[in-house]
């Protein structure tokens, strides 16, 4: 299952090989994740294995139902440091896989076209980030035309 998964969200396409691999490790991180948070909280809390899985997607999704509440101490303290660390890796991730998959469509619409659209190399989270930390635009197109003149001087 999980290789039908990373097959189908990462089939062959355009997209560096880097990309790929770092998009691989952070699905095997998340799984570890799951699978350490699933034991954790069946042998803290006694739940069953279902039920451990259960609770630690709901948190890591920020769905939190509230049919399933740690008891004990230790449960607790896993439930805090999921909440801390575990839903941004998980939104991070998931933000990759759709970054990717936006990736892989845009080269099949171009090759489907017939023209040569430019995919950006970063992530949109990160072309996000970047964008605000200085006075320069992000693209030479979101220069006003003053700017466009002082680089060509």
């Amino acid at each position: 299952m999980a290789f039908t998964l990373s097959r189908w969200l990462l089939g062959s396409t355009q997209t560096s090989s880097e990309f790929r691999r770092f998009l691989l490790l952070e699905m095997f991180i998340v799984a570890w994740v799951i699978l350490a948070g699933t034991v954790g909280f069946h042998y803290l809390e006694g739940w069953s294995w279902f039920d451990s899985l259960y609770f630690l997607v709901i948190t890591m999704v920020t769905i939190g139902y509230g049919d399933f509440v740690p008891v004990t101490t230790g449960g607790k303290v896993l439930t805090m440091m999921f909440a801390v660390m575990g839903v941004p890796l998980f939104v991070y991730t998931s933000s990759m896989i759709i970054d990717f998959r936006l990736r892989r469509y845009m080269d099949n619409y171009a090759k489907l076209v017939g023209k040569n659209i430019s995919v950006p190399q970063k992530s949109w989270l990160n072309s996000f980030f970047s964008r605000g930390n200085n006075n320069e635009p992000a693209t030479q197109d979101d220069k006003t035309e003053e700017q466009k003149e002082e680089t060509t001087l």
